[in-house]
């Protein structure tokens, strides 16, 4: 009969296997799990960038550029860049976007560069190599004619509209830094011999002019900058205690703050021993504000401050897939904002081969 011969038919199996593999092809090149590589924004969260990339993917692998407003919603496609992005940085006016990005080579090898975009037109308005190994943190210069790079074995500054290095050294053994500013980088490695094992040489630097200058250097057992006053102190946790130094080194007070986030002005922020997020005044040690955490399923990391009165997390559901958590500090309300861009919607996938197959028989 008619169905037998359908059934036997070498073409109705081709397109019974078509639609069999296509859900697979399409998860392996569009349908990835897409994670928040890094996030930037302004003092002011607007404009609010994310970098989401996948972990599969046909051949090379690509990140998009997402712009959102404060919000975290109107979000349109600010362009397609090649390779893992590490670094996103925003200059003051928002106007333009710096980003570390590297590419691994089939040895396993990982090329880094230095590119930046429009933040308008998501145009590339350059991209420089970056000779040497991981690139711990970047930051605009004060005038964002300039962009400050701190790798492993050196640190740079170097111009964005022709890629001259206008300041380098190579003191090397950079272990991690902290860029913070506008106009003040601080950074960390340890401490050359023959300091003890476990000693660590904390260094405070400012920016002149695309020429940086050190500060003072304090050596202990861990430091980590946390931020810069109004003032123009730092804001320095060592671990255990947080204090406040001056450009000579000397401190200003000691702060009894729990696990600190951010400086911002005369106020910090710092998570205490049960979760909740505290803005204390440096200057009197007031509690202006706590705000309890959400406890909701998803794992938050990696808090950032959005504005003066929104806290922005990463998190991720139980398929692994990264999303967005925001929590006003205002009304202590919380959101989840999912990111998962679809290029092409499976069913139309599937539309698509149905029909092919349909016309093809």
């Amino acid at each position: 009969t008619r169905n037998s011969r359908w059934l036997t038919s070498t073409r109705f199996w081709l397109l019974l296997l078509a639609l069999l593999i296509a859900p697979g092809i399409l998860y392996l090149c569009q349908w990835q799990p897409l994670y928040i590589h890094t996030t930037a924004t302004t003092q002011t969260g607007n404009p609010f960038i994310v970098a989401l990339g996948g972990t599969y993917g046909y051949r090379r692998r690509r990140t998009r550029l997402l712009a959102l407003d404060e919000n975290l919603q109107n979000r349109r496609l600010l362009c397609w860049t090649d390779g893992f992005v590490t670094n996103l940085i925003l200059s003051d006016d928002g106007q333009r976007l710096m980003g570390i990005c590297y590419n691994v080579a089939p040895d396993m090898t990982a090329a880094y560069s230095l590119r930046t975009w429009d933040v308008t037109t998501g145009e590339e308005m350059s991209r420089y190599e970056l000779p040497g190994d991981f690139v711990f943190a970047a930051a605009w210069t004060p005038d964002a004619q300039a962009v400050v790079v701190v790798s492993q074995t050196r640190t740079q500054v170097i111009r964005v509209n022709d890629g001259e290095v206008v300041y380098a050294d190579d003191e090397g053994a950079w272990v991690d830094c902290h860029l913070t500013g506008p106009r003040l980088y601080v950074c960390r490695n340890r401490a050359p011999p023959p300091a003890r094992p476990g000693t660590w040489e904390f260094k405070v630097f400012q920016i002149h002019d695309r020429h940086v200058e050190e500060k003072f250097s304090k050596q202990g057992p861990w430091f980590r900058g946390v931020g810069v006053t109004s003032q123009g102190n730092v804001v320095l946790n060592d671990g255990g205690t947080t204090a406040e130094y001056d450009l000579a080194g000397e401190k200003v007070r000691d702060l009894t703050v729990g696990s600190p986030l951010a400086v911002r002005g005369n106020s910090v922020f710092y998570f205490d021993a049960v979760n909740r997020l505290i803005e204390q005044d440096l200057l009197t040690g007031e509690v202006l504000r706590s705000v309890s955490m959400p406890t909701a399923n998803e794992l938050v990391y990696e808090p950032m401050l959005q504005g003066p009165d929104r806290l922005v997390t990463r998190s991720y559901d139980a398929g692994m897939t990264d999303a967005l958590g925001q929590l006003n500090l205002v009304t202590g309300q919380s959101q989840v904002i999912r990111l998962q861009l679809i290029t092409i919607p499976t069913i139309w996938w599937v539309i698509a081969v149905v029909a092919a197959g349909t016309g093809f028989w």
